[in-house]
């Protein structure tokens, strides 16, 4: 689908361009020929014949028509309608070869995939290990032996080891899996009620500064949840909203912040922190409930 919207827009680009210098059949011309090369001669045209992938052949088909159609239409000058055409076959077009995709490009996405994969987890690795050290009293040496850190380390190997003998795809499985198991640990550990404050803040000031590091890793684990969990429209609609509610009682906790009122500040940080774990349910990621006021 992004592969048909890129060429619709690539070819909307070329309309426009010629339409803002008074020539729209030009326009037209020039996405004709467009539509031209990408059924005639293209790599694409070669893959899709010999994959066998029937519902991408028909596709490709009824492209080929209804490209057919658009030259008959701008040969009568009906421009209106040609342009109609040949948008429907740029689509139909798009449709097949998200059907039969570019090994190569394929290759080159889940390489990309992987690398994003392991800086994900790194930093959900570190947030978590920060989240023990700071919140539950842990020591370096305990975080080490932690059950979901461990099981980490050994995904991370093993995927080393995957994408090392090409199995590229066998990799990001383990990835995936890790980072999530991650993102579900943070967002438990952010929200337990089993905090330990034998480290007692000296300043509200000093308060203030642990809820702000503590909403800042909620901020991280909001665009991760989306792109895992896949939430739906009315999901990702309720997300957003709650996403502008916390950035508007941040904005709120700053300005009292600033004049140095700290329990309006606390409050209002409190408030946009329960805002984002109320998005990441919406996703999909159960969050445990909001730590009671000290």
């Amino acid at each position: 689908m992004k592969r048909a919207r890129w060429l619709v827009g690539l070819a909307g680009a070329i309309a426009l361009t010629a339409a803002a210098q008074g020539d729209p059949r030009t326009a037209l011309e020039q996405k004709e020929a467009l539509v031209r090369r990408l059924l005639g001669d293209s790599p694409a045209v070669q893959r899709i014949g010999a994959s066998g992938n029937a519902q991408a052949q028909a596709f490709f088909r009824d492209a080929q028509e209804h490209h057919g159609e658009a030259v008959k239409l701008l040969a009568a000058a009906d421009l209106a309608r040609a342009e109609k055409e040949l948008n429907e076959a740029l689509w139909l077009a798009g449709k097949a070869r998200q059907l039969v995709p570019d090994p190569m490009l394929r290759a080159i996405e889940v390489r990309f995939q992987n690398r994003g994969l392991a800086r994900s987890i790194q930093s959900l690795r570190d947030s978590y290990t920060q989240v023990l050290l700071r919140r539950h009293g842990a020591t370096p040496e305990s975080v080490q032996k932690d059950a979901t850190l461990v099981r980490t380390r050994e995904r991370l190997e093993q995927a080393e080891a995957a994408a090392a003998s090409e199995n590229v795809h066998d990799a990001n499985a383990l990835l995936l899996a890790a980072e999530k198991e991650l993102m579900v640990a943070v967002s438990q550990a952010l929200g337990s009620r089993t905090v330990h404050y034998s480290a007692s803040f000296d300043t509200l000031a000093e308060e203030y500064a642990f809820e702000n590091a503590r909403r800042a890793s909620y901020v991280d684990l909001v665009p991760i949840a989306r792109t895992q969990l896949k939430p739906g429209p009315e999901a990702s609609a309720a997300i957003d909203r709650h996403v502008a509610s916390s950035a508007s009682w941040n904005e709120r906790a700053e300005k009292h912040a600033a004049r140095h009122e700290w329990p309006s500040a606390l409050d209002a940080m409190r408030h946009s922190t329960a805002a984002l774990q109320a998005a990441l349910a919406s996703a999909g990621l159960v969050v445990p409930a909001e730590i009671a006021a000290r």
